[in-house]
Protein backbone atom coordinates (compact mmCIF):
# COMPACT_ATOMS: atom_id res chain seq x y z
CA UNK A 1 0.00 0.00 0.00
CA UNK A 2 1.01 3.50 -1.06
CA UNK A 3 2.74 5.18 2.25
CA UNK A 4 0.12 7.79 3.68
CA UNK A 5 -2.78 5.81 1.85
CA UNK A 6 -5.30 5.77 4.00
CA UNK A 7 -6.16 2.07 4.81
CA UNK A 8 -9.81 0.05 3.56
CA UNK A 9 -12.90 0.51 5.69
CA UNK A 10 -13.57 -3.12 7.35
CA UNK A 11 -16.28 -3.25 4.85
CA UNK A 12 -13.71 -3.00 1.73
CA UNK A 13 -10.38 -4.55 0.46
CA UNK A 14 -7.14 -3.19 -0.95
CA UNK A 15 -6.28 -4.85 -3.95
CA UNK A 16 -3.63 -6.61 -2.35
CA UNK A 17 -6.24 -8.04 -0.08
CA UNK A 18 -8.47 -9.37 -2.37
CA UNK A 19 -5.66 -10.94 -4.45
CA UNK A 20 -4.31 -12.90 -1.37
CA UNK A 21 -8.13 -14.01 -0.70
CA UNK A 22 -8.75 -15.14 -4.47
CA UNK A 23 -5.52 -16.76 -4.80
CA UNK A 24 -4.72 -14.82 -8.47
CA UNK A 25 -2.40 -11.90 -8.75
CA UNK A 26 -2.98 -8.39 -8.26
CA UNK A 27 -2.97 -7.85 -12.15
CA UNK A 28 -5.87 -10.27 -12.22
CA UNK A 29 -8.12 -7.90 -9.67
CA UNK A 30 -7.09 -5.05 -11.49
CA UNK A 31 -8.54 -6.91 -14.73
CA UNK A 32 -11.38 -7.89 -13.03
CA UNK A 33 -12.17 -4.17 -12.11
CA UNK A 34 -11.71 -3.17 -15.82
CA UNK A 35 -14.17 -5.96 -16.59
CA UNK A 36 -16.44 -4.49 -14.19
CA UNK A 37 -16.96 -7.90 -12.58
CA UNK A 38 -17.18 -5.65 -9.23
CA UNK A 39 -17.40 -2.25 -8.27
CA UNK A 40 -14.08 -0.35 -6.91
CA UNK A 41 -13.45 3.24 -5.84
CA UNK A 42 -10.00 4.85 -6.12
CA UNK A 43 -9.21 6.54 -2.61
CA UNK A 44 -5.90 8.67 -3.17
CA UNK A 45 -4.93 6.53 -5.64
CA UNK A 46 -5.66 3.12 -4.18
CA UNK A 47 -8.34 1.18 -5.10
CA UNK A 48 -10.72 -0.08 -2.80
CA UNK A 49 -13.29 -3.07 -3.70
CA UNK A 50 -16.63 -3.52 -1.87
CA UNK A 51 -16.43 -6.87 0.46
CA UNK A 52 -19.55 -8.23 0.16
CA UNK A 53 -19.74 -7.73 -3.57
CA UNK A 54 -15.77 -9.01 -3.79
CA UNK A 55 -17.47 -12.26 -2.11
CA UNK A 56 -20.20 -12.66 -4.33
CA UNK A 57 -17.40 -12.50 -7.63
CA UNK A 58 -15.53 -15.29 -5.54
CA UNK A 59 -18.63 -17.86 -5.22
CA UNK A 60 -20.22 -16.85 -8.86
CA UNK A 61 -16.11 -17.53 -9.79
CA UNK A 62 -16.02 -20.77 -7.88
CA UNK A 63 -19.71 -22.17 -9.33
CA UNK A 64 -18.12 -21.27 -13.01
CA UNK A 65 -15.00 -23.57 -12.52
CA UNK A 66 -17.50 -26.02 -11.08
CA UNK A 67 -19.49 -25.63 -14.40
CA UNK A 68 -16.89 -25.43 -16.46
CA UNK A 69 -17.88 -22.14 -17.75
CA UNK A 70 -16.07 -18.59 -17.81
CA UNK A 71 -16.73 -16.27 -15.13
CA UNK A 72 -18.58 -14.12 -16.95
CA UNK A 73 -21.09 -16.33 -18.33
CA UNK A 74 -21.27 -17.40 -14.47
CA UNK A 75 -22.17 -13.99 -13.62
CA UNK A 76 -25.28 -14.10 -16.75
CA UNK A 77 -26.57 -17.02 -15.06
CA UNK A 78 -26.61 -15.91 -11.37
CA UNK A 79 -27.98 -12.17 -13.02
CA UNK A 80 -30.88 -10.81 -11.19
CA UNK A 81 -33.98 -10.35 -13.72
CA UNK A 82 -34.17 -6.53 -15.01
CA UNK A 83 -30.51 -5.76 -14.01
CA UNK A 84 -29.71 -5.66 -17.36
CA UNK A 85 -28.60 -9.27 -18.20
CA UNK A 86 -31.13 -11.66 -19.73
CA UNK A 87 -32.06 -14.84 -17.49
CA UNK A 88 -30.17 -17.69 -18.55
CA UNK A 89 -30.94 -19.86 -16.21
CA UNK A 90 -33.73 -21.39 -18.33
CA UNK A 91 -31.18 -22.63 -20.66
CA UNK A 92 -29.85 -25.10 -18.24
CA UNK A 93 -31.06 -28.43 -19.21
CA UNK A 94 -33.05 -30.63 -16.29
CA UNK A 95 -31.36 -33.31 -15.30
CA UNK A 96 -33.94 -35.47 -14.52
Amino acid sequence: MNQGAHPPHPRELSVGDAAASAGVSRQTIYSWIRRGYFAAECVDGCYRIDATEFERLRAIREAAAAAGVRIRTARRWCSAPGDGHRDRTRMVPDTD
